[in-house]
């Protein structure tokens, strides 16, 4: 394995580790215009997923855009400090990330990579803010991004792989199941 995808592994888990730590508010504490947010990012990133299901990358760019347009104009007013600085933190790496996805619009690996990452920050905010106004499923393969492993989310409760254009593969398993709050 080469130092950077040793890197990148150890920094996947890593973030994997710290959102499971991640402290969770009451669904009472969150103002409703920001879980409302929340919920049009998480619609976004599906819409992501399900265009990298088809490999189609062109769309999964502009899904992309959309998301990054939605994570710009999030309502964070009645935020605590401490949970404005949990969603800022992940909020700057869904943009860094869905700027990635939109700018590699031909390049399906790369989109992939970033879809990683932007998956970890999804989970942490799932976790974080407990948001989903349906059921979400959390899943895992053994080979999705060049060969190491990868995560993704979904609204449905079937196991189509969006690092492999929906196959699924024999390493591929569900994690969790987080439900609506």
């Amino acid at each position: 394995m080469s130092p950077l995808k040793f890197s990148a592994v150890l920094l996947s888990m890593f973030v994997i580790a710290s959102s499971a730590h991640a402290q969770t508010v009451s669904s009472a504490d969150i103002p409703p215009s920001f879980k409302n947010s929340l919920q049009q990012m998480l619609s976004g990133y599906l819409a992501l997923k399900d265009a990298l299901l088809l490999g189609d990358t062109r769309q999964a760019g502009k899904e992309a855009v959309e998301l990054n347009d939605e994570a710009k104009k999030v309502n964070t007013g009645g935020l605590k400090k401490d949970q404005l600085a949990a969603f800022n933190k992940q909020n700057e790496k869904i943009l860094h990330n869905t700027e990635h996805i939109r700018d590699n619009a031909t390049n399906y690996d790369h989109q992939c990579e970033h879809f990683d990452y932007l998956t970890d920050e999804f989970y942490a905010l799932l976790k974080s803010f407990n948001f989903n106004s349906s059921t979400v499923y959390y899943n895992y393969t053994k080979e999705g991004n060049e060969g190491n492993s990868a995560h993704w989310l979904t609204d449905k409760d079937e196991m189509k792989n969006p690092y492999f254009k929906g196959a699924t593969k024999s390493g591929d398993k569900r994690i969790e199941v987080i439900k609506n709050r």
